[in-house]
């Protein structure tokens, strides 16, 4: 060690060991980790004969000697890929997802028009009920079965804000207000990305129940008791839908934190999620007659 040093500036040494000290204590994690695999490979019977082997091979393909400098690229998760994207083919499946959901917008807004010219024509109270509850389940089906799904898959970042879906990366305010600014909503989108979960809720609806430290079963009791629709959930740092359809458990459709590489998703309300991690939730039932109509008219809310 000394003999590396020998004829060099006292000060350029000090600087080599300070960059080698602050990389080691970086990658002190991963130093433990492989330390873990490897006790566990010395503890286990030869009987295992090639199973051993196998997890020579784990720890080689963690080894830090396989991962790029600097500091493994910072460990980050921006240098995940959406797996959709990884190959020839993927990226003509991106592109039809891409083509399929500007279909979708452009029926929505054919749609809108019509139901517009419907609304604007209807000669009696009856008639524009009829009119706005054809709307209603128009649109939900639309957001549900459509919009959402193209989403699935788009990174979640926390100041993502894509608008086009599997492109970039998404927060999860900002998938909120794009699905409904994509829908036909005359929404902020920016402010629904931004703001206060609970804002946002008081923003597209009045139907708002509000729990803190409730037992999860009681409030998934509570949520499917008011009824088929779609809702907008706010948590302790997270938005996102929950959708109700008849004879079907509960789904909660979010930008997801917890795994920011799988991102955009619908899981089942059973399932370990901010949904039901979170002390506070605030949930509004939206799509109403009042934000129907607007929606119908182009008006902006």
């Amino acid at each position: 060690m000394i003999e590396e040093f020998v004829g060099e500036d006292f000060n350029a040494a000090k600087d080599k060991v300070d960059e080698k000290r602050r990389l080691l204590l970086r990658l002190g994690g991963w130093g433990i980790l492989l330390g873990g695999l490897g006790l566990i490979k010395n503890f286990l019977p030869e009987s295992l004969g090639t199973n051993s082997n196998h997890l020579d091979d784990k720890v080689q393909n963690y080894s830090l000697s396989s991962l790029e400098d600097p500091v493994l690229e910072e460990l980050s998760f921006q240098s995940h890929q959406n797996p959709q994207s990884s190959s020839s083919g993927s990226q003509d499946n991106l592109q039809d997802n891409l083509q399929n959901y500007f279909q979708i917008r452009t029926e929505i807004k054919q749609r809108q028009r019509k139901f517009a010219q419907q609304y604007t024509e209807a000669s009696s109270p009856k008639t524009k009920k009829e009119i706005l509850k054809e709307a209603r389940i128009y649109i939900t089906d639309k957001i549900v079965n459509g919009l959402l799904p193209a989403w699935y898959g788009t990174p979640w970042e926390f100041s993502g804000v894509s608008q086009t879906p599997r492109e970039g990366t998404i927060s999860c305010g900002y998938f909120v207000g794009t699905i409904l600014e994509h829908a036909g909503f005359k929404v902020d989108r920016i402010r629904i990305g931004q703001d206060y979960a609970e804002n946002s809720i008081k923003y597209l609806t009045t139907d708002i129940r509000r729990s803190r430290k409730q037992d999860f079963r009681e409030f998934v009791a509570e949520s499917e008791a008011r009824g088929p629709g779609l809702y907008v959930v706010g948590l302790d740092c997270h938005i996102g839908f929950i959708v109700q359809e008849k004879e079907k458990r509960l789904q909660f459709c979010h930008a997801d934190y917890y795994q920011p590489e799988i991102g955009v998703r619908c899981q089942s309300i059973d399932e370990r999620s901010p949904l039901a991690d979170s002390k506070y939730r605030v949930v509004g039932k939206i799509l109403d007659d009042q934000l129907i109509e607007k929606w119908i008219l182009g008006e902006k809310i």
